[in-house]
Protein backbone atom coordinates (compact mmCIF):
# COMPACT_ATOMS: atom_id res chain seq x y z
CA UNK A 1 0.00 0.00 0.00
CA UNK A 2 1.13 3.50 -0.64
CA UNK A 3 0.37 6.31 1.70
CA UNK A 4 -1.03 9.51 0.27
CA UNK A 5 -0.10 12.66 2.15
CA UNK A 6 -3.03 14.65 3.42
CA UNK A 7 -3.85 17.88 1.69
CA UNK A 8 -2.48 20.89 3.48
CA UNK A 9 0.27 19.02 5.27
CA UNK A 10 3.55 20.99 5.24
CA UNK A 11 6.27 19.79 2.96
CA UNK A 12 9.46 18.99 4.77
CA UNK A 13 12.57 20.60 3.37
CA UNK A 14 16.15 20.00 4.27
CA UNK A 15 19.02 22.49 4.11
CA UNK A 16 22.17 21.28 2.38
CA UNK A 17 24.87 20.53 4.93
CA UNK A 18 27.27 23.09 3.41
CA UNK A 19 24.71 25.88 4.00
CA UNK A 20 23.73 25.05 7.56
CA UNK A 21 24.58 27.87 9.97
CA UNK A 22 26.00 26.79 13.29
CA UNK A 23 26.15 29.14 16.27
CA UNK A 24 29.02 31.63 16.01
CA UNK A 25 31.51 30.87 18.77
CA UNK A 26 34.12 33.24 20.12
CA UNK A 27 36.78 31.30 18.27
CA UNK A 28 34.85 31.58 15.02
CA UNK A 29 34.34 35.31 15.47
CA UNK A 30 38.05 35.77 16.21
CA UNK A 31 38.81 34.01 12.95
CA UNK A 32 36.34 36.20 11.09
CA UNK A 33 37.68 39.43 12.57
CA UNK A 34 41.32 38.47 12.05
CA UNK A 35 40.79 37.46 8.43
CA UNK A 36 38.69 40.54 7.59
CA UNK A 37 41.16 42.92 9.28
CA UNK A 38 44.16 41.48 7.46
CA UNK A 39 42.17 41.49 4.21
CA UNK A 40 41.28 45.15 4.61
CA UNK A 41 44.89 46.02 5.45
CA UNK A 42 46.10 44.35 2.25
CA UNK A 43 43.27 46.02 0.35
CA UNK A 44 44.32 49.45 1.64
CA UNK A 45 47.89 48.89 0.46
CA UNK A 46 46.72 47.66 -2.94
CA UNK A 47 44.27 50.55 -3.31
CA UNK A 48 46.95 53.11 -2.43
CA UNK A 49 49.39 51.64 -4.96
CA UNK A 50 46.75 51.49 -7.69
CA UNK A 51 45.73 55.07 -7.01
CA UNK A 52 49.31 56.35 -7.25
CA UNK A 53 49.62 54.56 -10.60
CA UNK A 54 46.38 56.21 -11.68
CA UNK A 55 47.63 59.67 -10.65
CA UNK A 56 50.92 59.39 -12.48
CA UNK A 57 49.37 58.02 -15.67
CA UNK A 58 45.98 59.68 -16.04
CA UNK A 59 45.71 62.81 -13.86
CA UNK A 60 46.93 65.82 -15.82
CA UNK A 61 48.90 67.61 -13.10
CA UNK A 62 50.81 64.47 -12.05
CA UNK A 63 51.67 62.87 -15.41
CA UNK A 64 55.19 64.31 -15.32
CA UNK A 65 55.69 63.49 -11.62
CA UNK A 66 58.62 61.33 -10.54
CA UNK A 67 59.73 59.88 -7.22
CA UNK A 68 63.04 61.65 -6.71
CA UNK A 69 65.24 61.33 -3.64
CA UNK A 70 67.63 64.13 -4.65
CA UNK A 71 65.07 66.93 -4.11
CA UNK A 72 64.80 68.10 -0.52
CA UNK A 73 61.76 69.94 0.93
CA UNK A 74 61.91 73.72 1.23
CA UNK A 75 61.28 74.44 4.91
CA UNK A 76 60.32 77.84 6.33
CA UNK A 77 59.91 78.12 10.09
CA UNK A 78 57.65 80.75 11.63
CA UNK A 79 60.58 82.96 12.69
CA UNK A 80 61.53 83.44 9.02
CA UNK A 81 58.26 85.30 8.36
CA UNK A 82 58.00 89.06 8.87
CA UNK A 83 54.54 90.43 9.75
CA UNK A 84 53.23 92.63 6.94
CA UNK A 85 49.75 93.17 8.36
CA UNK A 86 48.50 92.25 11.83
CA UNK A 87 46.98 93.58 15.00
CA UNK A 88 49.85 92.28 17.12
CA UNK A 89 52.51 89.57 16.88
CA UNK A 90 55.77 88.33 18.43
CA UNK A 91 58.26 85.48 18.11
CA UNK A 92 58.64 82.55 20.47
CA UNK A 93 61.61 80.29 19.72
CA UNK A 94 61.15 79.47 16.01
CA UNK A 95 57.42 80.22 15.98
CA UNK A 96 55.48 83.31 14.91
CA UNK A 97 52.64 84.15 17.29
CA UNK A 98 49.76 86.35 16.07
CA UNK A 99 47.83 87.94 18.94
CA UNK A 100 45.52 90.22 16.97
CA UNK A 101 44.06 90.82 13.51
CA UNK A 102 43.78 94.08 11.61
CA UNK A 103 40.41 94.40 9.89
CA UNK A 104 39.98 90.66 10.30
CA UNK A 105 43.30 89.60 8.76
CA UNK A 106 46.98 89.03 9.47
CA UNK A 107 49.66 88.40 6.85
CA UNK A 108 53.37 87.56 7.17
CA UNK A 109 55.95 87.27 4.36
CA UNK A 110 59.16 85.28 3.83
CA UNK A 111 61.59 85.57 0.89
CA UNK A 112 62.73 82.37 -0.83
CA UNK A 113 63.83 81.20 -4.26
CA UNK A 114 62.91 77.85 -5.82
CA UNK A 115 61.21 76.45 -8.91
CA UNK A 116 57.64 75.20 -8.75
CA UNK A 117 58.55 72.44 -11.21
CA UNK A 118 60.07 70.32 -8.43
CA UNK A 119 57.41 70.81 -5.76
CA UNK A 120 53.90 69.38 -5.70
CA UNK A 121 52.62 69.66 -2.12
CA UNK A 122 52.57 72.14 0.76
CA UNK A 123 52.65 71.12 4.42
CA UNK A 124 51.75 73.51 7.25
CA UNK A 125 52.15 73.20 11.00
CA UNK A 126 50.01 75.66 12.97
CA UNK A 127 48.02 76.06 16.16
CA UNK A 128 44.88 78.05 16.95
CA UNK A 129 42.86 77.53 13.78
CA UNK A 130 39.10 76.97 13.94
CA UNK A 131 36.11 77.19 11.62
CA UNK A 132 35.98 81.01 11.83
CA UNK A 133 39.69 81.46 11.12
CA UNK A 134 40.82 80.47 7.62
CA UNK A 135 44.41 79.88 6.51
CA UNK A 136 45.74 81.02 3.13
CA UNK A 137 49.11 80.86 1.42
CA UNK A 138 50.22 83.46 -1.14
CA UNK A 139 53.14 83.33 -3.56
CA UNK A 140 54.92 85.76 -5.86
CA UNK A 141 56.85 84.63 -8.94
CA UNK A 142 59.83 86.11 -10.77
CA UNK A 143 57.99 85.81 -14.08
CA UNK A 144 55.00 87.84 -12.83
CA UNK A 145 56.27 90.15 -10.04
CA UNK A 146 53.04 92.16 -9.92
CA UNK A 147 50.80 89.11 -9.59
CA UNK A 148 49.66 87.75 -6.24
CA UNK A 149 48.50 84.13 -6.29
CA UNK A 150 46.89 82.33 -3.39
CA UNK A 151 45.10 79.20 -2.19
CA UNK A 152 43.24 78.22 0.96
CA UNK A 153 45.05 75.55 2.96
CA UNK A 154 42.94 72.70 4.41
CA UNK A 155 43.96 71.55 7.87
CA UNK A 156 43.39 68.70 10.29
CA UNK A 157 41.85 69.33 13.74
CA UNK A 158 45.37 69.41 15.25
CA UNK A 159 46.43 72.35 13.05
CA UNK A 160 48.59 70.46 10.57
CA UNK A 161 47.60 70.38 6.93
CA UNK A 162 48.56 69.52 3.38
CA UNK A 163 47.69 71.22 0.08
CA UNK A 164 47.92 69.84 -3.45
CA UNK A 165 49.74 72.73 -5.13
CA UNK A 166 49.34 71.23 -8.59
CA UNK A 167 45.58 71.72 -8.30
CA UNK A 168 46.33 75.47 -8.50
CA UNK A 169 46.55 76.57 -12.13
CA UNK A 170 48.85 79.48 -11.23
CA UNK A 171 51.44 77.37 -9.40
CA UNK A 172 54.13 77.97 -12.02
CA UNK A 173 57.48 79.66 -12.42
CA UNK A 174 60.14 80.62 -9.88
CA UNK A 175 58.91 81.51 -6.40
CA UNK A 176 60.53 84.60 -4.90
CA UNK A 177 58.40 85.14 -1.79
CA UNK A 178 55.74 83.35 0.19
CA UNK A 179 53.07 84.83 2.45
CA UNK A 180 50.89 83.15 5.05
CA UNK A 181 47.62 84.83 6.00
CA UNK A 182 44.80 84.13 8.42
CA UNK A 183 41.35 85.67 7.97
CA UNK A 184 38.36 85.75 10.24
CA UNK A 185 38.22 85.96 14.04
CA UNK A 186 40.81 84.81 16.58
CA UNK A 187 38.03 84.41 19.20
CA UNK A 188 40.22 85.64 22.09
CA UNK A 189 42.99 83.16 21.27
CA UNK A 190 46.31 83.19 19.43
CA UNK A 191 47.46 81.84 16.10
CA UNK A 192 50.83 80.10 16.05
CA UNK A 193 52.76 79.48 12.84
CA UNK A 194 55.39 76.81 13.44
CA UNK A 195 56.52 76.04 9.90
CA UNK A 196 55.52 75.45 6.29
CA UNK A 197 57.26 73.06 3.90
CA UNK A 198 57.13 72.57 0.13
CA UNK A 199 57.46 68.89 -0.78
CA UNK A 200 58.37 67.03 -3.96
CA UNK A 201 56.19 64.24 -5.29
CA UNK A 202 56.14 61.32 -2.84
CA UNK A 203 53.91 58.49 -1.72
CA UNK A 204 53.66 59.91 1.79
CA UNK A 205 52.72 63.39 0.55
CA UNK A 206 49.84 61.95 -1.51
CA UNK A 207 48.41 60.00 1.44
CA UNK A 208 48.87 62.93 3.86
CA UNK A 209 47.09 65.29 1.44
CA UNK A 210 44.16 62.91 0.95
CA UNK A 211 43.81 62.42 4.71
CA UNK A 212 43.87 66.19 5.31
CA UNK A 213 41.22 66.75 2.63
CA UNK A 214 39.01 64.15 4.30
CA UNK A 215 39.51 65.58 7.80
CA UNK A 216 39.16 69.26 6.91
CA UNK A 217 35.99 70.71 8.40
CA UNK A 218 33.72 72.47 5.92
CA UNK A 219 30.82 74.24 7.67
CA UNK A 220 27.36 73.51 6.38
CA UNK A 221 25.86 76.09 4.06
CA UNK A 222 22.68 76.61 2.01
CA UNK A 223 23.58 73.71 -0.34
CA UNK A 224 24.29 71.13 2.38
CA UNK A 225 20.64 70.04 2.47
CA UNK A 226 21.14 68.61 -1.03
CA UNK A 227 24.72 67.41 -0.84
CA UNK A 228 27.60 67.60 1.59
CA UNK A 229 30.93 66.28 0.36
CA UNK A 230 32.73 66.69 3.64
CA UNK A 231 35.97 67.39 1.78
CA UNK A 232 37.74 70.28 0.13
CA UNK A 233 36.81 71.40 -3.39
CA UNK A 234 38.18 68.99 -5.99
CA UNK A 235 39.95 66.58 -3.61
CA UNK A 236 42.43 63.99 -4.77
CA UNK A 237 39.94 61.29 -3.75
CA UNK A 238 36.39 61.21 -2.41
CA UNK A 239 36.05 59.22 0.84
CA UNK A 240 32.79 57.46 -0.10
CA UNK A 241 34.18 56.23 -3.42
CA UNK A 242 37.44 55.15 -1.79
CA UNK A 243 35.67 53.19 0.97
CA UNK A 244 33.43 51.41 -1.56
CA UNK A 245 36.47 50.31 -3.56
CA UNK A 246 38.22 49.39 -0.30
CA UNK A 247 35.28 47.18 0.67
CA UNK A 248 35.29 45.19 -2.58
CA UNK A 249 39.06 44.78 -2.51
CA UNK A 250 38.78 43.77 1.15
CA UNK A 251 36.25 41.06 0.24
CA UNK A 252 38.61 39.77 -2.42
CA UNK A 253 41.60 39.58 -0.07
CA UNK A 254 39.48 38.14 2.77
CA UNK A 255 38.29 35.27 0.57
CA UNK A 256 41.84 34.76 -0.71
CA UNK A 257 43.19 34.59 2.84
CA UNK A 258 40.45 32.17 3.85
CA UNK A 259 41.42 29.84 1.00
CA UNK A 260 45.06 30.03 2.09
CA UNK A 261 44.36 29.50 5.80
CA UNK A 262 42.18 26.45 5.12
CA UNK A 263 45.22 24.67 3.76
CA UNK A 264 46.74 24.81 7.24
CA UNK A 265 45.67 22.29 9.92
CA UNK A 266 46.11 24.90 12.64
CA UNK A 267 43.61 27.27 11.04
CA UNK A 268 42.01 29.46 13.72
CA UNK A 269 38.41 28.80 12.68
CA UNK A 270 36.86 25.35 13.17
CA UNK A 271 33.91 26.00 10.87
CA UNK A 272 33.53 23.46 8.10
CA UNK A 273 31.44 25.47 5.66
CA UNK A 274 33.42 27.74 3.36
CA UNK A 275 30.23 29.39 2.06
CA UNK A 276 28.93 30.30 5.50
CA UNK A 277 32.30 31.60 6.69
CA UNK A 278 32.72 33.82 3.65
CA UNK A 279 29.19 35.13 3.94
CA UNK A 280 29.80 36.14 7.54
CA UNK A 281 33.29 37.45 6.71
CA UNK A 282 31.69 39.75 4.11
CA UNK A 283 29.36 41.10 6.80
CA UNK A 284 32.30 41.75 9.15
CA UNK A 285 34.25 43.45 6.34
CA UNK A 286 31.27 45.66 5.55
CA UNK A 287 30.91 46.54 9.24
CA UNK A 288 34.57 47.56 9.49
CA UNK A 289 34.25 49.79 6.39
CA UNK A 290 31.08 51.32 7.79
CA UNK A 291 32.86 51.97 11.11
CA UNK A 292 35.59 53.75 9.15
CA UNK A 293 33.03 56.11 7.60
CA UNK A 294 31.36 56.70 10.96
CA UNK A 295 34.73 57.54 12.54
CA UNK A 296 35.39 59.99 9.71
CA UNK A 297 32.02 61.75 9.75
CA UNK A 298 30.99 61.77 13.42
CA UNK A 299 33.59 64.33 14.64
CA UNK A 300 32.43 66.71 11.89
CA UNK A 301 28.81 66.35 12.97
CA UNK A 302 29.66 67.16 16.59
CA UNK A 303 31.86 70.07 15.49
CA UNK A 304 29.01 71.45 13.38
CA UNK A 305 26.65 71.17 16.37
CA UNK A 306 29.20 73.03 18.50
CA UNK A 307 29.63 75.77 15.88
CA UNK A 308 25.86 76.12 15.46
CA UNK A 309 25.33 76.47 19.22
CA UNK A 310 28.15 79.01 19.47
CA UNK A 311 26.72 81.10 16.65
CA UNK A 312 22.97 80.90 17.31
CA UNK A 313 22.13 79.55 20.77
CA UNK A 314 20.12 81.93 22.97
CA UNK A 315 19.66 84.57 20.28
CA UNK A 316 16.43 86.03 18.94
CA UNK A 317 15.34 85.38 15.36
CA UNK A 318 16.58 88.80 14.34
CA UNK A 319 19.99 88.28 15.96
CA UNK A 320 20.29 84.82 14.38
CA UNK A 321 19.78 86.30 10.92
CA UNK A 322 22.33 89.00 11.66
CA UNK A 323 24.83 86.30 12.74
CA UNK A 324 24.34 84.10 9.68
CA UNK A 325 26.65 83.94 6.65
CA UNK A 326 24.20 85.97 4.53
CA UNK A 327 23.60 88.72 7.10
CA UNK A 328 24.61 91.45 4.62
CA UNK A 329 21.85 90.36 2.24
CA UNK A 330 19.34 90.18 5.06
CA UNK A 331 20.19 93.74 6.11
CA UNK A 332 19.87 94.89 2.50
CA UNK A 333 16.42 93.30 2.26
CA UNK A 334 15.27 95.05 5.41
CA UNK A 335 16.47 98.39 4.06
CA UNK A 336 14.56 97.81 0.82
CA UNK A 337 11.37 97.01 2.73
CA UNK A 338 11.63 100.25 4.70
CA UNK A 339 12.44 102.45 1.69
CA UNK A 340 9.85 101.11 -0.74
CA UNK A 341 6.58 102.94 -1.25
CA UNK A 342 3.22 101.36 -0.48
CA UNK A 343 2.47 100.67 -4.14
CA UNK A 344 5.92 99.16 -4.80
CA UNK A 345 5.41 95.47 -4.10
CA UNK A 346 7.68 94.05 -6.81
CA UNK A 347 11.39 94.29 -7.47
CA UNK A 348 13.77 93.39 -10.32
CA UNK A 349 17.39 92.45 -9.66
CA UNK A 350 20.37 93.10 -11.94
CA UNK A 351 23.59 91.11 -11.48
CA UNK A 352 26.94 91.75 -13.26
CA UNK A 353 27.77 89.56 -16.24
CA UNK A 354 30.31 86.80 -15.70
CA UNK A 355 29.96 86.66 -11.90
CA UNK A 356 28.58 84.09 -9.46
CA UNK A 357 25.98 86.43 -7.98
CA UNK A 358 22.93 84.41 -9.01
CA UNK A 359 22.86 82.37 -5.78
CA UNK A 360 23.12 85.51 -3.66
CA UNK A 361 20.32 87.10 -5.70
CA UNK A 362 18.03 84.19 -4.88
CA UNK A 363 19.02 84.43 -1.22
CA UNK A 364 18.07 88.11 -1.23
CA UNK A 365 14.82 87.19 -2.97
CA UNK A 366 14.02 84.85 -0.07
CA UNK A 367 14.69 87.56 2.55
CA UNK A 368 12.45 90.05 0.71
CA UNK A 369 9.38 87.83 1.04
CA UNK A 370 6.52 88.24 1.77
CA UNK A 371 6.43 92.03 1.59
CA UNK A 372 8.31 92.34 -1.69
CA UNK A 373 8.20 89.85 -4.56
CA UNK A 374 10.95 89.54 -7.18
CA UNK A 375 9.75 89.72 -10.77
CA UNK A 376 13.00 88.80 -12.49
CA UNK A 377 16.74 88.34 -12.00
CA UNK A 378 18.71 89.31 -15.09
CA UNK A 379 22.21 90.03 -16.29
CA UNK A 380 23.12 93.71 -16.23
CA UNK A 381 22.68 94.79 -19.85
CA UNK A 382 20.71 97.41 -21.73
CA UNK A 383 17.92 95.09 -22.89
CA UNK A 384 17.26 94.02 -19.29
CA UNK A 385 17.02 97.67 -18.19
CA UNK A 386 14.46 98.40 -20.90
CA UNK A 387 12.34 95.38 -19.93
CA UNK A 388 12.52 96.23 -16.25
CA UNK A 389 11.42 99.82 -16.85
CA UNK A 390 8.27 98.44 -18.47
CA UNK A 391 7.39 95.77 -15.88
CA UNK A 392 8.50 97.36 -12.60
CA UNK A 393 10.17 100.58 -11.58
CA UNK A 394 11.98 99.31 -8.45
CA UNK A 395 15.36 97.83 -9.50
CA UNK A 396 18.34 96.62 -7.48
CA UNK A 397 21.88 96.43 -8.86
CA UNK A 398 23.37 93.56 -6.83
CA UNK A 399 27.16 93.87 -7.05
CA UNK A 400 30.01 93.83 -4.56
CA UNK A 401 31.75 97.19 -4.31
CA UNK A 402 30.54 100.70 -5.00
CA UNK A 403 32.94 100.98 -7.96
CA UNK A 404 31.19 98.16 -9.81
CA UNK A 405 27.79 99.58 -8.93
CA UNK A 406 28.70 103.05 -10.20
CA UNK A 407 30.09 101.58 -13.43
CA UNK A 408 26.85 99.70 -14.11
CA UNK A 409 24.83 102.80 -13.24
CA UNK A 410 26.90 104.89 -15.64
CA UNK A 411 26.73 102.38 -18.51
CA UNK A 412 23.11 101.27 -18.22
CA UNK A 413 21.18 104.02 -16.47
CA UNK A 414 22.80 107.35 -17.22
CA UNK A 415 23.67 106.48 -20.82
CA UNK A 416 20.37 104.79 -21.72
CA UNK A 417 18.08 107.23 -23.55
CA UNK A 418 14.42 107.35 -22.58
CA UNK A 419 14.99 106.13 -18.99
CA UNK A 420 15.34 108.20 -15.85
CA UNK A 421 15.97 106.95 -12.34
CA UNK A 422 15.80 107.98 -8.73
CA UNK A 423 18.52 106.56 -6.47
CA UNK A 424 16.98 105.33 -3.21
CA UNK A 425 19.72 103.45 -1.35
CA UNK A 426 23.30 102.19 -1.69
CA UNK A 427 25.64 100.06 0.39
CA UNK A 428 28.63 97.79 -0.28
CA UNK A 429 26.62 95.05 -2.01
CA UNK A 430 23.64 96.78 -3.61
CA UNK A 431 22.31 99.93 -5.31
CA UNK A 432 18.53 100.49 -5.24
CA UNK A 433 16.96 102.73 -7.88
CA UNK A 434 13.45 103.51 -9.09
CA UNK A 435 13.28 103.45 -12.88
CA UNK A 436 10.93 105.52 -14.94
CA UNK A 437 10.42 105.27 -18.68
CA UNK A 438 9.93 108.64 -20.34
CA UNK A 439 6.79 109.00 -22.40
CA UNK A 440 7.03 110.68 -25.77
Amino acid sequence: MCSVPRLGSPKKTTTPPHMEAAPLSNKDFAGLLFTATVGLFLAALALALLYVLFLTNFKREFITAEFRQDIQPVSLVGAMFRPRLSGGSFYEANDLIVTGLKNGEAVAIAHVSFSTQDYFFLQVDTEGLHSNLRLFVFWHTRENPDGVFYAEVPTNPNGTGWLNLRSQDLWDGTIESVEVGVYGDLQNSRFRLRAIEFHPFSFRAILETIWTEWNHFSPWDHSSINAYQGTTTQPLAYPTTAVILWFFLGIFFTFLLDSFFRLRPSYLSSRKSTWIFRREAAVVTLSLCWAMMIALWTPKIFLQIKETNTQFYGKSTEDKKLSDWDSAYYQLSQAIKKLRKDDEEALSILIPSGTQSLGFAHRLRYHLLPEVSTLQISQADRSSIEKMSESSNLTLILANGRTTQERIKQELLINTPGITFDQRYQNSIGLLVALKKETK
